[in-house]
């Protein structure tokens, strides 16, 4: 049932099938004892039903198809051309109506058969919709395998429509080489259909496979769907066999176009084995049959009781002949924005818009509005088929905090009014949070015993080793934090440390500043450090560090637990400018375990620096300085961009007045970085005084 292309090393082999049938049908008998029973039973009876005359039939079997073409991007997204091609190519192949059944030896002619089956692409959906049959469904999935998650809406693939009614045709990109699979009837319904590669449907692709160009990966899939096996009987040797009587036993499959006759041991003279035959391996020029055999296994599942009666009279109502009348119609088929709650006063709304008509949607007026006030017309254009969509991002609209409900309206479709009105209106309620957050500036140093302090937040979504409390090694202080991946065997794992939310409304050069120390404990791996931000109420993040190998490393690689001493510590220093006057800002520490060694944070710093001052006869002191951090434990930072050269005197006092250090520096025109030793200060409130001999500032400093 499954096909695969393998990496060839010799330059002169060929792309070859490869079969893959066992290994698929046991997982699904393995996961489902009802479905390994219904197979061999019908396996059973296939040699008895494939031996009895030829039943006399007026009747063609009519299948509805639904092509579902799940796909990244132009390479592998298929068109209706693609698909009408594969259709008429079944339908010739299924009926013997293909033009080189001419390729059939005269002594197989008489056992060529038409199956009267035949195959048309849906015109109605399972709501009742028009349908072209071709649904496409944009994914992010690299490539799918044989794990059925192209069959899986939450996996990334697209749910099957009623099994019952339809055939569900699947086209991707299928990893590996594979060509394609089925499953055997009375399977599990939410999977039942076909699986075939986008590289290998149809006729008409021009990145088709050029030896499987023909279409016929879906004959020998939907022949496994009726119930077929591989002619050879999935094993090698002449025992195996596929249970239908008039196929010769063969050794083994058959690959590229063989020469009539081809004898093997089961076949020691003409005709030999039937390599024609579309459930061999042969390349699509060389499969040109059926037998009277295999009619008879396929069309006895639609006998009553059979796995495939139900499509008996699905065609009635899924294949409507003539089509239903022509119309336009668009609707607004999902609200993506804003939903549940909005971090901003600032809403930005998208939603999707469908072609439900079955004529190509080319233009559509929307109006949009928050709580029935005056709606804001948008005029999209672009190119929908019959139930494809477009995800649309309209320009934002400002609201107020509290609950709201924003509306979607279609107005017009194609230049006139809508034709069916029931699906162009959509609402959707949502919140708005009140502004705010923690106010700068904020820090947090780790000393205190309880962990996580400051209202930090620790995510450990595999519940193993984590972020906890060092009491062995700090930049300042005692105590910092640590999270041993020397430990932590759980490679790629993600464990991070959440700041409280932050207000940068008045702020327009925040900056955050923190000290770490890591080693390996082998040269040349490494674990990563990432600290991200998000102004959105965390639906998106941007990295603004990633430090790993030399960059992270403060330390020697070491082959135990790696503690810092205080050479080890290095200070980062980020601006934030570029998130400056957000109304919340979220900064998460996020630790990627590599299974190597310990990684110590410590000293986290939110605060607002000055931008670059103008060159000006003089500078504002309150807007050129910065102090950090507050609280400080050991060691002070101050920093001052001037403009101009002069001298800063610092006076610091405590809460009585009384003078604790005096201590002038001579600054130039740039930035001046100077620190302070706090370690004979005891712990409390005091004051800095600076003065640079023209104008003066007083700020506050806990020293723990």
């Amino acid at each position: 049932m499954i096909l695969n292309i393998p990496i060839l090393l010799m330059g002169q082999e060929r792309l070859k099938k490869v079969c893959g049938t066992m290994e698929y049908n046991q997982r699904l008998m393995n996961e489902n004892p009802s479905f390994r029973a219904h197979t061999e039973a019908f396996e059973k009876k296939m040699k008895d039903i494939s031996s009895r005359p030829m039943r006399t039939t007026s009747q063609v079997i009519i299948i509805p198809v639904v092509v579902h073409n799940v796909y990244k991007d132009a390479t592998d997204s298929i068109t209706m051309t693609d698909v009408l091609s594969q259709i008429d190519s079944m339908n010739k192949d299924f009926r013997l109506l293909n033009a080189d059944k001419t390729l059939i030896p005269a002594a197989w002619t008489n056992i060529a058969s038409d199956f009267e089956i035949e195959f048309c692409l849906a015109a109605r959906d399972p709501q009742g919709n028009p349908t072209t049959g071709l649904v496409h469904t944009k994914t992010t999935v690299p490539s799918f395998s044989t794990n059925d998650d192209i069959k899986s809406t939450a996996a990334g693939g697209v749910d099957a429509w009623p099994t019952g009614d339809y055939l569900n045709i699947w086209v991707g990109d299928l990893g590996g080489g594979l060509l394609g699979y089925a499953q055997f009837p009375g399977g599990p319904a939410a999977t039942d259909g076909v699986v075939i590669g986008y590289n290998c449907f149809g006729s008409q692709n021009p990145g088709l496979i050029p030896q499987y160009a023909l279409g016929r990966t879906a004959p020998h899939e939907i022949g496994h769907w009726l119930g077929l096996r591989h002619i050879w009987g999935d094993a090698p040797g002449c025992t195996p066999d596929d249970g239908i009587a008039d196929t010769p036993a063969q050794e083994n499959q058959n690959f590229g176009c063989p020469t009539f006759p081809l004898l093997d041991a089961c076949q020691t003279s003409a005709p030999g084995v039937m390599f024609y035959n579309y459930m061999d391996y042969c390349d699509d020029p060389c499969l040109v049959m059926f037998t009277n055999g295999q009619k008879s296994v396929a069309r006895a599942l639609f006998d009553p009781g059979g796995d495939r009666e139900s499509l008996l009279n699905s065609a009635a109502t899924n294949c409507t002949l003539p089509p239903p009348p022509i119309f336009v119609d668009a609707g607004i088929q999902s609200i993506t924005s804003p939903v549940d709650t909005a971090c901003s006063s600032k809403v930005t709304p998208v939603f999707t818009l469908t072609n439900v008509g079955n004529v190509t949607l080319t233009t559509a007026v929307i109006e949009y509005s928050i709580d029935g006030g005056t709606p804001v017309t948008y005029s999209w254009s672009g190119s929908l088929d019959s139930l494809e969509t477009d995800i649309i991002t309209l320009p934002f609209l400002t609201t107020t905090p509290g609950s709201h409900t924003i509306t979607f309206t279609v107005v017009s479709s194609n230049g006139s009014p809508d034709a069916v009105t029931g699906n162009n209106s959509l609402s959707q309620t949502f919140f708005v949070l009140t502004l705010g957050g923690t106010p700068l500036p904020y820090f947090v140093d780790f000393e205190s015993a309880v962990f996580p302090p400051n209202n930090i937040v620790i995510s450990n979504p595999d519940n193993g080793i984590t972020w906890e409390l060092a009491t062995n090694a700090a930049a300042l202080g005692s105590q910092s934090t640590k999270i041993r991946n020397i430990n932590n065997n759980s490679a790629g794992a993600q464990d991070e440390l959440q700041l409280p939310d932050f207000d940068f409304s008045n702020y327009q050069t925040p900056q955050l500043q923190f000290d770490w120390a890591y080693a390996p404990y082998t040269l040349g791996a490494s674990d990563t450090l990432e600290v991200l931000i998000s102004t959105d109420c965390g639906f998106t993040y941007d990295k603004i560090v990633d430090m790993a190998g030399s960059a992270l490393q403060t330390g020697n690689a070491i082959t135990s637990p790696f503690v810092p001493t205080l050479h080890n510590w290095k200070h980062k220093i980020v601006n934030l400018s570029a998130y400056g006057n957000a109304p919340s800002a979220k900064i998460r520490f996020r630790n990627i375990s590599g299974y190597e060694n310990n990684l110590y944070l410590d000293n986290i710093n939110v605060t607002a620096i000055p931008t670059t001052v103008s060159l000006t006869p003089s500078f504002n002191l309150n807007q050129s300085v910065s102090i950090y951090p507050n609280p400080a434990n050991g060691t002070l930072n101050i920093q001052l961009f001037a403009n101009e050269n002069g001298k800063l005197t610092m006076d610091m006092t405590d809460v009585t007045g009384k003078a604790v250090q005096t201590v002038s520096w001579i600054y130039q025109e740039g930035q001046n970085d100077w620190k302070v030793d706090l370690t004979m200060l005891a712990s409390g409130m005091y004051f800095i005084h600076l003065n640079n001999e023209k104008e003066s500032m007083v700020q506050s400093l806990i020293v723990r």
